[in-house]
């Protein structure tokens, strides 16, 4: 679990929960020690991190533009990618490029709002129509972020 923000942690529980054996990894040693000892997990600096024999490896930081932890140690894990933006993150990219499974962070928002819309409405949101319409909001979030120029239709 890389981060041990908001994010981080309710991950590292949920995987707790289910009989995983999280490990958090943060950069601030101090911040990072503090978090695991209040959740009662163990904890590994970022510098000394190394991601060979992970089973599901967990990027829950604002990090985007570059991989936080050496790449070419991962195994084959899963790699679950927190960050949803109009781009694909570093994480994201350098996972696909060493053909690991990826969940990036729009898969993430996904399953999150199917989980909250059957709790408030107790029926199940219509996964592939829904998928449809985040990769709009993908598209168009993209769209705002490019210079007037290269936007479509200007």
């Amino acid at each position: 679990m890389i981060g041990c923000g908001g994010a981080g942690r309710a991950a590292a529980l949920a995987l707790a929960a289910c009989g995983a054996d999280p490990v958090l990894v943060n950069r601030d040693p101090h911040r990072g020690r503090a978090v695991a000892d209040a959740l009662g997990l163990d904890f590994t600096p970022l510098d000394a991190f190394r991601p060979d024999g992970c089973a599901v490896l967990v990027h829950a930081t604002p990090v985007t533009d570059h991989v936080p932890f050496r790449v070419e140690l991962v195994d084959d894990p899963v790699v679950v990618d927190m960050v949803y933006g109009s781009e694909e993150t570093s994480v994201v990219t350098a996972a696909r490029e060493r053909g690991l499974t990826v969940i990036d962070g729009w898969d993430v928002l996904l399953a999150d709002a199917g989980c909250q819309f059957h709790f408030m409405t107790g029926r199940h949101l219509p996964t592939e129509q829904t998928r449809a319409l985040l990769h709009a909001a993908r598209i168009a979030r993209r769209d705002r972020a490019a210079p007037a120029s290269l936007t479509p239709g200007t």
